[in-house]
Order: C-alpha cells, then structure tokens, then sequence
C-alpha cells in the first residue's frame, strides 16, 4: 500500500496455513508405521496471501513503471526504516525474500537447483540486527523468528513426541519445516554453536531427514535461513574475514 515519503508500507502480516492446513505453531506429521516419508513438491500451495485492494493494486502497477534503480532504493528504505541507512544489509535481506527460482533437471548426475536464499549478517551489537531479522519476519507471509540462545537442533528440525490423544507417534515439526516455503530468521546465531549443523541439509538439500525412535521421515524444509550473529570479539574487525569474526 502507499505510504508516505515515497515509501512502501511493508506491514503484511497474515496468519500463515501449513500445507496441512493447520497453523504454524503446531504442525504435526502423523506417522502409522516405521517408515513415512513427507515431500511437498507436489503439494497444493495453500499458504494465505495478503489481500490486495484495488487501490493497491494500482499502487503497485504505478510504482512498476518507476526507474529500476528507484524502485531498489524505495524498497530497502522501507525494509524496517526505523533502522538509519544499512542499506547494503537491506538489500540483502531483501534478495532473500524474494528468493529464486527452483530448477528441478533430470537425467543421471543431475542436482535440482534450490531457489531460496539463506543469508548471514555480522556486526557489533546495538547495530539494530535483532530489529532487522523481526522486520523480515513480519513482512514475509510464511515466517518464523527463533532465539539461538534458547533453541534447540529437536525446534530448529523435527522431534518425535507422543499425541495425547491417541498416543500414536508423530513427528512435531522445528522451525526450519514450519516455515517451509517462507523465512526462517535464527538471532543471536552464535549463541548456539552446537546446533549450526542441524541446518546443514535444510540449507543445502531443503529437506530434513529424521531418524528416532524407530521412525524415519524426510520433511520439506524449502526455506530461506536468515541468521544474525555478534563477532567473537565483541566488535568486527574488518582486517578478518567473516569466519575469524
């Protein structure tokens, strides 16, 4: 929708459906036997999009028509603007959440190509990452925003808890799945170093794998990590590279 000062007022923040139609905060994958495997490639999308008025509409086909350079500037602007310049940074979180385009090739020796973006921002503290990675979070329709301090590899993937109600097995989905085909934003990404691998498939494959108790699954996990970490040190020092920070 407009805004004022050239703007684009980036406040969509829909309740986001699960393919199974549940909400995000308890999605569960019901398993009947050892074995169960979960792939969305083929599932409908039925994730809920902002509605859009007329007036946006026109809004938004007017604002297509503006200079290509223009258009960017007015977007990174508008990503968490109370946050002065990072525009760089902005952009980027920006990349991610428009992500690409999935290539799915065959024949032998052939890797489909993932279309989301996965994105780490490295700064002192104070800086506003925090308000950045929550900014995101609201924008996109499918989100989830988790603390790494506080998270463990079970939230971040998927665990095997017991229904109460009919005390068969399933799978409760982490983060990562439940923000399949949307944004997951991990802060505070160095608090948590024992838990760094458990992304590794979700980012690479966009899968995860699940072996416990007995029970084995494959969960979609086509999603865009965004992570925000402090520098070791306390404070960045540009004379390092990312990983000695």
């Amino acid at each position: 929708a407009n805004a004022p000062n050239g703007t684009v007022d980036a406040t969509a923040n829909d309740e986001a459906v699960a393919d199974d139609g549940a909400t995000l905060g308890s999605k569960r994958f019901k398993v009947s036997d050892k074995q169960a495997r979960t792939n969305g490639e083929d599932d409908v999308e039925t994730t809920t999009a902002p509605t859009l008025s007329t007036q946006d509409l026109e809004f938004i086909a007017d604002f297509s028509q503006q200079d290509g350079e223009e258009i960017v500037r007015t977007l990174v602007h508008s990503l968490c603007p109370q946050i002065f310049g990072h525009d760089v940074v902005k952009l980027g979180l920006l990349l991610c959440l428009f992500g690409g385009v999935r290539k799915s090739v065959t024949g032998c020796g052939k890797v489909p190509t993932r279309g989301s973006l996965h994105c780490l921002v490295v700064g002192d503290p104070g800086l506003g990452k925090s308000q950045m990675l929550k900014a995101v979070s609201n924008l996109a329709p499918r989100s989830i925003y988790v603390c790494g301090r506080t998270v463990s590899a079970a939230g971040l993937t998927a665990a095997v808890v017991r229904d109460p109600g009919t005390g068969a097995q399933t799978f409760e989905a982490g983060a990562v799945v439940l923000a399949d085909r949307g944004v997951c934003c991990v802060d505070e990404f160095d608090k948590m170093p024992n838990e760094h691998q458990a992304l590794l498939e979700a980012m690479e494959q966009q899968s995860v794998s699940v072996c416990k108790a007995g029970l084995n699954a494959t969960l979609p996990a086509r999603t865009s990590i965004i992570a925000a970490a402090n520098p070791v040190q306390g404070h960045y020092n540009r004379g390092k590279t990312v990983n000695e920070n």
